[in-house]
């Protein structure tokens, strides 16, 4: 899945159901929720302060974007 699938897929959702899917992100902060997608592939998901999801992206392990 690319960073642009993912962009077209969860904006919408509300964090809280990714949570319930995914159980709890590696780590969260500012409106911001990470999960490690096998070893070297983070998804990066942004969200209102509604809990909304805005944005998300695909990292590798440098922090350099998958995909753009």
């Amino acid at each position: 899945m690319s960073e642009a699938d993912v962009n077209s897929l969860l904006p919408g959702y509300h964090i809280d159901q990714l949570r319930e899917v995914w159980g709890k992100p590696d780590t969260s902060e500012n409106s911001t929720a990470c999960w490690k997608l096998g070893n070297d592939t983070t998804l990066v998901v942004s969200y209102k302060n509604n809990g909304i999801v805005a944005i998300c992206g695909l990292k590798d392990d440098s922090g350099a974007s998958i995909g753009e």
